[in-house]
């Protein structure tokens, strides 16, 4: 059902999708969020970024994660570690991606490459908005400034939240229900339970991104451990070898000077 004037969404997590792609075999993912394009009709609804949507996520250097198919345990680069970087130009929001060396960073890198995976999807609140009414049956929703939340890469079916099973799935690791929230953000007036309740929303994502954040750092730190070890062995080998060539020519030059004396 199309929302009425009343019940005008003000505060949802959305999702939307444009291409993207890597050069050649750089493991650097180049892609651009367009302005001033329309989405495809939703129940009567359709929405536009205008080229202001990200001004304030831009100047205020908030974090925002990359990540894959909207796995917030699957990161793939963070703005405030430099491995995501954003700039707005006059087409769009430019963005580009180092991907780690990790499993997730390697499979994301190999799809995008293959061509398996040529869309990705962005989700953002939005702060401030401008509704227009083309006609009795459709309306037009300009979105003039949004927080950026993440970026995701290899989305198998980008959409918006009504149809999108990712971002269904997404709510639930959040410890929530996706229609219970929706409706919430539909309201044209939160109640005070409604605020608590998006405020642990808002918690539990938070408490996932740190949880999964410390998760990288333990294995990285696992990994720099196991290649110190490996390291280690591999030079404690070499020595071994080489002391026991240094005997072997030791044993050789002693029986090339007992023979030649004895002659």
């Amino acid at each position: 059902m199309k929302p009425t004037k009343n019940d005008k969404p003000k505060g949802e997590f959305f999702i939307r999708s444009c291409d993207y792609g890597v050069e050649d075999d750089k493991r650097t993912i180049k892609g651009v969020i367009p302005y001033n394009s329309d989405s495809v009709d939703m129940y009567g609804t359709t929405e536009r970024i205008t080229p202001t949507a990200f001004n304030k996520t831009l100047a205020d250097k908030a974090e925002v994660k990359c990540l894959l198919g909207h796995d917030v345990t699957k990161i793939l680069g963070s703005s405030q570690a430099g491995t995501l970087r954003m700039h707005s130009e006059e087409d769009g929001l430019h963005f580009e991606v180092d991907l780690p060396n990790t499993t997730d960073g390697n499979d994301a890198f190999e799809l995008i490459k293959r061509g398996d995976c040529r869309t990705l999807s962005f989700g953002f609140i939005p702060i401030k908005t401008q509704w227009i009414e083309i006609d009795s049956d459709h309306d037009l929703r300009e979105l003039v400034e949004v927080k950026l939340l993440e970026i995701s890469v290899c989305v198998a079916f980008p959409a918006y939240p009504e149809g999108n099973t990712n971002v269904r799935s997404f709510f639930k690791k959040c410890g929530t229900d996706f229609e219970e929230v929706n409706a919430i953000l539909k309201r044209e007036q939160l109640s005070e339970e409604d605020k608590t309740k998006l405020r642990a929303v808002v918690d539990n994502l938070e408490a996932m991104i740190r949880s999964a954040e410390t998760d990288q750092q333990s294995n990285d730190t696992d990994n720099a451990t196991e290649q110190k070890e490996a390291e280690e062995r591999a030079k404690a080998e070499a020595e071994a070898e080489a002391k026991e060539r240094e005997e072997q020519n030791r044993r050789a030059r002693f029986v090339f000077y007992t023979q030649n004396q004895e002659k």
